[in-house]
């Protein structure tokens, strides 16, 4: 959030605060609840980043928010939960790279090496147990 404030990209850092908050409450909520939080999350973002960014970058971001903010969803679904944050995220490292957004770049490619090793470590586990 601080690094696009810095560059006066208020609403992508709301709208990284906003996508935080939707996975913290997909942790604690019920499916149900995720139903009418992960769709108003998704609309406002979306509205927000129209309001302050344009192009293809605002076109990323939105693609990006849209997949991954639709990941918890799925969170029952290990590896489509896992696909959607990695597809979310390749679209937000592809923003990174054509805006020299750097700490975008490093985080996202945190966030998608994360959910890469999550993946194998749980189809790993799957295969111990069976």
């Amino acid at each position: 959030m601080a690094y696009f404030l810095s560059i006066d990209q208020n609403g992508a850092a709301l709208s990284s605060a906003i996508s935080a908050a939707t996975f913290v409450a997909g942790d604690y909520a019920s499916t149900r609840v995720m139903k009418v939080i992960v769709p108003g999350g998704i609309a406002l973002t979306t509205g927000l980043i129209l309001l302050t960014t344009s192009g293809l970058p605002a076109a990323l971001i939105i693609f990006g928010n849209l997949v991954k903010g639709a990941s918890p969803l799925f969170r029952n679904r290990p590896y489509l939960f896992r696909v959607l944050i990695i597809g979310g995220e390749v679209c937000w490292l592809t923003f990174g790279i054509i805006t020299d957004a750097y700490s975008t770049i490093a985080w996202t490619s945190i966030s998608i090496t994360m959910a890469t090793a999550s993946g194998l470590f749980y189809f790993i586990k799957r295969q111990d147990a069976a």
